[in-house]
Order: C-alpha cells, then structure tokens, then sequence
C-alpha cells in the first residue's frame, strides 16, 4: 500500500468520524430539548401547585379568593390589591407557559386543563370585573387567548366545588 492510499483511507476515516460525530450531536441535542420542553412543564405544575397550596392552607387567603369571585367591589383597598396581586401571579404564570407552548419550548401537559381552571375563576361575576381591570397587564395574544377560553363555558370554580 502506498502512502496516497494511506492517505485516502485516513481521510475516509476521518469523514466518517465527523459524520458519527454530528449524527451523536443531533441525538443529544433532540434529547436535552425534549428534556427542556418537559421541565418547562414541570415547572409551571410545581408553581402552580404552590400557588394553589396557599390557598388551600391559608383560611384568609381562601375566604378573600371567594369574595373576590363572589364581590370584588366589596373588597377593602388592600383586599383588593392582595386578590389582584394572587390573580396575576396564577395568570402570569399561564402565559408563560402560553409563551413557551407557542415557541415550542413546553410539552408533556395539557396546558387547555390549566387554561379552563383560570377561565372558571375569571367567569365568575367579579372575576369577570377583575380580568376587565386587569388584562391589559398580559399580552394581547395570552389574553386573547384566555378570552377564548372563558367563552367556550359558562362554568366556574363556584359552579364546580358548590354544594349541590
């Protein structure tokens, strides 16, 4: 064997070591996006729970969550802004998770379910009130979005956890 034939075999095998090379990358590239999109969804389940951790272990927190939904209007100031503020950080935390489904970054959770639990709070009279004040703090298309959503029901939490 010469030293051009040599030569050719050492370029061949380089070749294919590049191209293993770059096939290996892909697979690991795929594998921790998918393994991304997923955390962005364990993520929003672990705020989520959280948030609504709180309201089950917090009597005050859950009595002025229902009043809110029942009479916004009836709310002190600072009643008022604390329901305002616990709204926006369970709808902020949604569109996130809207923002990341859109650019693809989100996988692994029905993020409609997630959508109707906020819809059945802003059905309810006052919730309505509160989502007119406040929906100009979201994007006009998360809040399009939640607006399409509120409208394909006409339930709400009241609806779904009153006594019958």
């Amino acid at each position: 064997m010469n030293w051009d034939a040599i030569g050719a075999n050492g370029e061949l095998v380089g070749a294919a070591a590049v191209v293993f090379t770059l096939a290996y990358l892909s697979i690991q590239l795929r594998r921790a996006r998918s393994e991304y999109t997923r955390n962005n969804a364990r993520e929003l389940v672990v705020r989520n729970n959280a948030i609504l951790g709180k309201l089950s272990d917090d009597p005050e927190l859950r009595d002025r969550h229902l009043r809110g939904m029942l009479d916004f209007e009836a709310l002190a100031t600072e009643e008022k802004m604390a329901f305002s503020i616990w709204m926006f950080t369970w709808i902020s935390n949604w569109e996130q998770a809207f923002v990341d489904q859109k650019e693809e970054s989100f996988e692994g959770l029905p993020l409609e379910a997630y959508s109707m639990g906020i819809a059945e709070v802003l059905r309810t009279p006052d919730g309505r009130k509160y989502w007119q004040i406040c929906r100009d703090y979201f994007s006009s298309e998360a809040a399009s979005e939640l607006d399409r959503v509120i409208d394909l029901s006409e339930q709400t939490w009241l609806d779904r956890f009153s006594e019958n």
